[in-house]
């Protein structure tokens, strides 16, 4: 059995991987989609950002909730190759429904035809998310520097593609298909490394009843995938119902420099949900990771926040051209989105370790419902300050007070609450010690 503090280590350097590609991921992301917007201008952008809402609803089909069980069942010893080939077949198998159920949404709704055949041509992603189960794997086994080299990689060849789109003018369809090979790059980087992770003839090793065994465990994940896609996207088409495609794109921009962030608890949940696990059955242990993390992420998501409220207005105003009106208000807003989805993320890496899916399921319905509800009562009067408004309430509700419906995970609300002390992030610097 592996030394614990040799294990322990090992998390906190895939930590490090993943936190050194997001340090350089994200500032050139953010300066290169920077300047797409600004060259796309506010409707087009929200033309844009419409298109990949729509080609992206069925995304949980695609995946059907498979990468945190994937995730989990190898953490826990399970034939890898096994769960590897048998999740790879379920995703390619629910990509092509994905996509035949995205033509049949354009089919019964009254879309352009220009954003009907650009949401059809981009849904083709769905087609391409299977080979990237193999970061699952490595996740797993820690090894977060292989996904970090992949991600740098797709960064600079996607980047260098939307500057050459800026560069040479060229048409709206262009920046779609570079949203397309964003995913089909990624998908050839992981499929180099099957021949390395999987036994020879693996394909042996598929199937019907264990893929069966994974569906029942993952769907939950599937369908609460969805919710909260809705509840995080819902205003988006609910903008460009009641507002403009002017307004949407304002929004969308604004969401583009809170979203910048939300690698971090991400960060956090896929690098320790190994340890999580681990301590799955020493519950003064576990508690004292989530406690540091809870913190960790809240007091993280403040800082953002203080940050925005200090430079926003000015750095918007620098780097925005002046059709993106009352932007920096919004951002400010919906930065205090921030501090409740990051300690949600840590909760829900928990959730999934006890196996309480159909809770996870529970808590992203309810936060998709109450932003439906907020968004119709408040955008109409109060516009996207109204829209910021309903994401925070249905933000606190999920991610927070929703932790009281479920006895096992009841005691998260109080941990939540206690971690609002920043000394407690002392908790994840001694077990670091160990």
């Amino acid at each position: 059995m592996q030394n614990p503090t040799i294990k322990n280590k090992k998390f906190f350097l895939g930590f490090s991987w993943l936190f050194l590609e997001k340090i350089i991921r994200v500032p050139t992301s953010f300066i290169v989609n920077l300047l797409v917007i600004n060259y796309l201008g506010p409707k087009s952008f929200g033309e844009l950002s419409y298109i990949v809402l729509l080609a992206g609803l069925f995304a949980f089909l695609s995946n059907v909730g498979l990468p945190m069980i994937t995730q989990q069942r190898i953490s826990m010893g399970e034939d890898h190759s096994k769960v590897i080939i048998n999740s790879v077949f379920l995703r390619f198998i629910f990509g092509i429904v994905s996509v035949i159920f995205t033509f049949l949404l354009l089919f019964f709704t009254n879309e352009s035809y220009l954003i009907s055949i650009l949401v059809m041509f981009l849904s083709l992603q769905h087609l391409f998310q299977a080979p990237q189960t193999i970061a699952d794997f490595y996740k797993a086994k820690a090894k977060q520097e292989i996904i970090a080299v992949g991600f740098l990689l797709q960064n600079v060849f996607i980047s260098s593609l939307k500057l050459l789109f800026i560069f040479f003018e060229l048409d709206f369809f262009y920046i779609v298909l570079i949203y397309l090979l964003e995913i089909i790059f990624l998908s050839v980087y992981f499929l180099y490394f099957f021949p390395k992770v999987l036994k020879n003839k693996s394909w042996r090793l598929i199937s019907v009843e264990y893929s069966q065994k994974l569906l029942l465990s993952s769907y939950p994940l599937a369908l609460g995938t969805i919710a909260i896609y809705l509840q995080t996207n819902i205003d988006r088409y609910l903008i460009n119902q009641y507002l403009s495609l002017e307004q949407l794109g304002i929004y969308a921009a604004s969401f583009m420099l809170i979203s910048g962030f939300h690698f971090l608890p991400q960060l956090m949940s896929s690098t320790f949900m190994p340890m999580i696990i681990k301590y799955k059955n020493q519950k003064a242990m576990q508690n004292s990771v989530l406690l540091g993390l809870y913190s960790l992420s809240f007091w993280s998501g403040i800082f953002i926040c203080f940050l925005f409220y200090l430079f926003g207005e000015t750095l918007i105003n620098l780097v925005f051209s002046e059709d993106f009106t009352n932007l920096s208000t919004i951002v400010l807003l919906h930065s205090f989105t921030l501090p409740i989805i990051f300690i949600g993320s840590i909760s829900n890496a928990l959730i999934i370790s006890k196996n309480l899916v159909w809770f996870s399921l529970l808590r992203a319905v309810i936060g998709a419902f109450l932003n439906v509800i907020l968004n119709l009562y408040l955008i109409s009067s109060y516009g996207l300050i109204g829209v910021v408004i309903a994401a925070i309430s249905a933000q606190i509700a999920s991610n927070l007070f929703l932790d009281l419906l479920h006895i096992e995970i009841r005691q998260q609300f109080f941990m939540k609450l206690k971690s609002l002390n920043p000394l407690f992030i002392h908790k994840l610097i001694a077990i670091r010690k160990q």
